[in-house]
């Protein structure tokens, strides 16, 4: 078979206790007439040819697969109705991702890499779950496009901070709201190696941090072209950073000496933006790097 890529997720799953990409199972003509034929207060927005519009939640309960919520990403908001949740019998199988890594360059073309896809395959008889077992594949991937790194991405969500503390604290989150999915994916990849014993940043930890604002900053940043990266986030949230005292960075990258790259980060998102906007940096929370994998959490609390 052949698994799309992390970049392609056509929902979300809760499978024993985490939330999932789900590789698989997009929306479909028979899907969303069955739906309205459950939703007879509410018709599903219009329906539009390209699956990937809309993002799905799913869960397991009791061995049996419900799709709970619906979004549309085009409209941007829930397209559910009044429906609670609706019982996948047209579901035989799902997969659900664990792992999309970047292994090595291959010799064959230029920016081409080999990839190692993990993933979880989930065999429903009529939405009842019979099997499940993890399987993993390699392939390959130009992961260069006018030599850019394809990979880099920049993800900045500004939230209010006592929506993020309810969600870090009991995993409570604003009903009906699309931004939601991406503030997960990106809280969870944040500490998800803290709890597999790496050094990514705890849960615990980052309440702390955003108990002292009103408002808040949470950044992903992924890739090699660090200047490129933090000129990016600084364009990104200067004009709304005045009135933030909180924010997180998770930075991933795979330049060599990345000790030396760690400190440009210090350097330039700290005293830029404090520079340009009058503030002055009250000190940094603490420092998290693990130098062998390239990756650092920073956390900080920024005073006006």
């Amino acid at each position: 078979m052949s698994i799309p890529s992390k970049d392609t997720i056509w929902g979300y799953l809760k499978y024993k206790g985490k939330s999932y990409g789900v590789l698989s199972a997009p929306i479909t003509d028979e899907l969303r007439e069955r739906i309205n034929r459950c939703n007879q207060e509410k018709e599903l927005l219009p329906y539009t040819s390209a699956p990937w519009r809309y993002k799905k939640e799913w869960s397991l309960e009791d061995g049996k697969l419900y799709l709970t919520k619906l979004y549309s990403e085009e409209f941007h908001k829930e397209v559910f109705g009044t429906i609670e949740k609706v019982f996948a019998d047209w579901v035989d199988r799902m997969e659900i991702l664990i792992e999309d890594r970047r292994i090595c360059k291959t010799y064959q073309h230029q920016g081409e890499y080999l990839h190692e896809i993990r993933y979880i395959e989930l065999n429903f008889d009529k939405g009842v779950l019979i099997d499940s077992y993890e399987k993993s594949e390699l392939y390959t991937r130009i992961d260069l496009v006018n030599y850019i790194e394809r990979n880099d991405r920049i993800t900045t969500l500004r939230i209010d901070i006592t929506e993020l503390l309810a969600y870090l604290w009991d995993d409570r989150r604003p009903p009906n709201d699309l931004l939601w999915l991406r503030i997960e994916e990106t809280i969870e990849l944040m500490i998800s190696k803290k709890e597999k014993g790496g050094s990514s940043v705890s849960r615990e930890k980052l309440i702390d941090i955003f108990k002292f604002g009103d408002s808040a900053v949470v950044a992903h940043l992924r890739g090699n072209d660090i200047e490129q990266m933090i000129d990016s986030l600084i364009d990104t949230v200067t004009d709304e950073v005045i009135q933030i005292k909180g924010y997180a960075l998770h930075i991933m990258t795979g330049i060599e000496n990345s000790e030396k790259v760690f400190e440009q980060v210090l350097n330039k998102v700290h005293h830029k933006i404090a520079k340009d906007r009058g503030i002055e940096v009250m000190m940094v929370k603490s420092i998290e790097e693990n130098i062998r994998n390239g990756e650092l959490i920073l956390r900080a609390i920024i005073g006006i």
